[in-house]
């Protein structure tokens, strides 16, 4: 799916538009303990843990003084994508275990995304909490962090998976539905808004709008560099100019 794909070009020019407006990447954790407006801060945050957010995003990141954190899938380092098979006819390579060292001593966060990255909702109770609190250890136990933050694969989810996300200890847990991260937001229920290739190109006719009351999330720039960005709205964050 080439719109999934966002290039490095395009990730650095959307941090080059944050800093030129003073904008401030936060942790999901600050945001959600947050109790009165903050302004213009926003979360950066990646699933699945594509090589490429180490090799293409970190650097940008550095660049640009931001933080973010990434989901990773924690049976699958230093594998490929195959869960995408079918939908996709390409897989890309996902971190390994050194990667993801390299990616916390660069200052950067690490979440949970599951074992093998299933649709909870579509697999058995039990295994569900089997993917959801030992990928939770697992990430724990390799890379000696404490796992706070999860991500539903595919975005999707429902009650039981949200009690399930509870009861094995995580802080919180980001969707795929859009929606801006509020205080007193259901912290196992934070919404993002996609970004992908197709919405930011031309890059050049956008300009970046935001509401300076409102928390910006930005989520999962994905494949090459980046994939997602969770802000207060799509058509608000990137009106044409006319």
């Amino acid at each position: 799916m080439p719109w999934f794909y966002v290039s490095p070009a395009h990730f650095g020019r959307l941090l080059d538009s944050f800093e030129r407006k003073k904008y401030q990447a936060i942790s999901i954790g600050d945001a959600v303990q947050t109790k009165t407006g903050i302004g213009n801060r926003f979360v950066i945050s990646f699933d699945d843990g594509y090589e490429s957010t180490l090799s293409y995003a970190a650097p940008k990141l550095r660049e640009h003084g931001f933080t973010a954190i990434q989901f990773l899938v924690a049976s699958r380092l230093g594998q490929r994508n195959e869960w995408d098979l079918g939908v996709d006819s390409t897989t890309e390579r996902l971190m390994s275990g050194a990667q993801v060292q390299e990616w916390l001593s660069l200052g950067f966060e690490i979440g949970a995304h599951t074992l093998t990255h299933p649709v909870l909702s579509g697999i058995a109770v039990s295994e569900a909490r089997k993917e959801i609190a030992d990928s939770k250890k697992r990430l724990e136990d390799r890379f000696g962090v404490e796992i706070k933050h999860f991500a539903y694969p595919y975005g999707i989810y429902n009650q039981t998976v949200m009690e399930l996300v509870r009861e094995a200890g995580f802080e919180t847990a980001c969707t795929c539905d859009r929606g801006v991260v509020q205080p007193g937001v259901d912290a196992l229920r934070l919404g993002r808004f996609l970004i992908d290739e197709r919405s930011l190109s031309p890059f050049s006719s956008y300009k970046l709008s935001y509401a300076l009351d409102d928390l910006k999330t930005v989520t999962r720039p994905g494949r090459h560099a980046a994939r997602q960005l969770v802000d207060r709205a799509y058509r608000s964050a990137f009106p044409r100019e006319g």
